[in-house]
This record gives C-alpha cells, structure tokens and sequence, in this order.
C-alpha cells in the first residue's frame, strides 16, 4: 500500500479511513470536512475521532478560530494511539490544518513524524516532503558500512534497493546517513595516496 495519500479521495477501500481536518463542534461545511461529511459517513456535531469510514482530528476551536499547533499536537497523539489500536485499518491523513484553518506544512508536518514509520498510515506528499530529509550515505571501498559500537557490517550492491524490518531509531538502529553529504568523511575518511 502507497505511503501517500492521493491528493484527490473520492472512494475508499474496505478497510481505509480517510483522516481530515476538524472544528471542535463538528460543523463539517468545507474541504475535506465537507468531503467526510458526504462520502465517508463524518457525523455532524461531533468534532474529533471515529466516524464511520473517517477520522476527524481537530484544528478549529468551536467558533472557528485556529487551533495553535501545539493544541493541534495534542489531538495528534490522540489519532496516532488510535492508529497503532487499530492495526486492521489503514488510514489516509489529508494534510490537516494546512487548508482553512491555515498552518503551513512545514509546521504542522513534523507532528506527524511518527506515522511514516507506521504500515497503516499515508501521510500527504506535502507532510513527506518536510518529514523525509534527503542526505549522502556513505561506504567502504568495498560497499561494507557499520561494525562500528557492535553493529553489524552490511554489505551494499549499487544499483540495487535496501530495506530493513526494523522501527528505526536516531543514531541507534536501521540505516545510518548524513544530511550534509561532506558528513560522510568524518565517518569514511578518503583514503589518500590509495592507488
């Protein structure tokens, strides 16, 4: 399954949900509320949570107002908990608070750092684009990296995908690169005179 919403949602799968950007009230009049509210059985009156194939996740008070991103944050961890409770469904997040109430991507996307990882989650490519950080990944001669702290060495092939089955962890588990690629050389020095 993609780790991308589709921008545009017009029917789900069986077991999809489609997530989307709330008030407190659950006045569902506009963007993807409206949406929820027609398709994908959004109750009016209810403002946060579980309603029939959608989730609202809250980013306006009751009168309208905008939600900080720190209050937005806080109904963040309320959906995450719910996804990781409910492994059977997988849930489509538009990019909540970025369309009425306003928030750009770069603030809001990083509250939904801990989704990617998730297998039944979708994040927008806008949130994806804040979230994944490019960067250079460096080797041995060889193609060989790691074995460093008890780490196990890998071994590389060009032209080929890696992946690994494992929650990664900062700086303690799954693979390792640098943001800025001139980082490498602190970890693979170039051999000089090598011939």
């Amino acid at each position: 399954m993609s780790k991308i919403t589709p921008e545009l949602i017009t029917k789900l799968a069986e077991n999809e949900l489609f997530v989307f950007g709330s008030n407190l009230a659950g006045n569902h009049n506009g963007g993807a509320a409206k949406t929820a509210l027609e398709n994908f059985g959004a109750i009016a009156g209810r403002g946060e949570g579980l309603q029939g194939n959608s989730y609202a996740l809250p980013t306006l008070r009751e009168d309208m107002r905008v939600l900080t991103v720190t209050e937005i944050s806080e109904h963040v961890k309320t959906l995450l908990t719910f996804i990781k409770e409910t492994p059977d469904k997988h849930f489509l997040v538009t990019p909540v608070a970025c369309g009425i109430a306003g928030h750009k991507p770069e603030d809001i996307a990083p509250l939904f750092r801990d989704f990617y990882p998730l297998e039944n989650t979708s994040l927008p490519q806008v949130f994806l684009d804040v979230i994944i950080t490019p960067g250079a990944k460096g080797f041995n001669e060889n193609l060989t990296c790691g074995g460093m702290g008890g780490s196990k060495t890998k071994v590389y092939a060009e032209n080929t995908t890696f992946e690994e089955e494992v929650q990664p962890k900062t700086c303690n588990r799954g693979m390792h690169f640098c943001q800025m690629p001139l980082d490498v050389l602190s970890f693979y020095p170039p051999k000089i005179g090598a011939e």
